[in-house]
């Protein structure tokens, strides 16, 4: 089979191969994501942290709470929410966690105060997250995708 021209998609859900006017769409599983992490550089702008905030994820609070040296009631109160009047669950604030609290740094060069315990959601973030990119323009992003491209022109060519 013949690969007459490989474009990428800018939605990260979808990208696209066009091999002999058939486009086949793989998700975000997949050699296409491989390649992308690949060439993706956090550039530490902080956009990610500053508009998303602080994803909420059950393991990552207690990886927090032993990190910071505090309770992990405390974290969830602190960066979360709060108790519910009953104390049967949880109630949560995105006011605690937009932006995210441990986002530090410049407008130049941002940095996490928990980047070794940081929770899931941000490792995967732009590539593999639920959400995609959830409408922040990642320059890290376009750099990588600028980058495959250019490679799978030289490949394909």
């Amino acid at each position: 089979m013949l690969i007459k021209k490989f474009t990428i998609s800018t939605d990260r859900h979808k990208i696209v191969a066009e091999i002999e006017n058939t486009k086949l769409c793989f998700l975000q599983q997949g050699l296409i994501m491989n390649e992308l992490w690949k060439y993706f550089k956090c550039q530490q702008c902080g956009k990610c942290c500053d508009e998303i905030g602080l994803p909420y994820d059950p393991e990552s609070c207690f990886n927090i709470a032993e990190f910071l040296k505090i309770p992990v009631e405390q974290v969830m109160e602190k960066y979360y929410g709060k108790l519910s009047a009953d104390g049967s669950e949880w109630e949560l604030n995105d006011n605690k966690r937009i932006p995210c609290p441990f986002l530090k740094g410049t407008d130049d060069r941002c940095f996490c105060e928990i980047y070794s315990v940081r929770p899931e959601g941000c490792k995967l973030y732009p590539m593999e997250t639920d959400g995609g990119r959830q409408g922040i323009d990642c320059p890290s992003w376009e750099i990588a995708i600028s980058k495959l491209r250019k490679e799978q022109r030289k490949k394909y060519r």
